[in-house]
């Protein structure tokens, strides 16, 4: 999708120096290696975010900050049990397994886009049931 609207965006880009095939698959290649590389630093940010987690936990043994960590841990768990089995899937296969979306979505048997909504759906419903934990 994402490389059709390139080509949407700007047609002149096509020279017909080779065939179109080619140049798509060019588009192609930028586009995987840009979300290549913007998942690589979402999961450095959270794995960086969750080692200060940890160390701030180890550093300070305040009893409070223990307990709302555990409060917090088990709210996320409780709104992830309630995500459908197949978005579930798909937040254990990226941020568990840390696989890349193609990947991903070979593991889970669909497509890429697939996989991409169901796991933009998991990320939505989260959202809405820790938010609305508090109220």
């Amino acid at each position: 999708q994402e490389v059709f609207a390139r080509v949407w965006k700007n047609p002149r880009a096509f020279r017909a120096e080779s065939s179109v095939k080619t140049y798509l698959l060019g588009i192609t290649r930028n586009v995987l290696s840009e979300e290549r590389k913007q998942l690589k630093r979402r999961i450095a940010s959270v794995e960086c975010y969750s080692k200060q987690q940890r160390d701030s936990l180890t550093e300070s043994s305040a009893p409070e900050e223990e307990v709302h960590s555990i409060e917090v841990h088990e709210a996320v768990q409780t709104a992830v049990s309630k995500l459908t089995v197949r978005q579930k899937e798909a937040i254990r296969f990226f941020y568990n397994k840390q696989m890349m979306l193609l990947e991903a979505s070979k593991h889970t048997g669909c497509s890429v886009e697939a996989f991409r909504s169901r796991l933009r759906r998991a990320h939505r419903s989260l959202r809405y049931r820790l938010h609305h934990l508090n109220e």
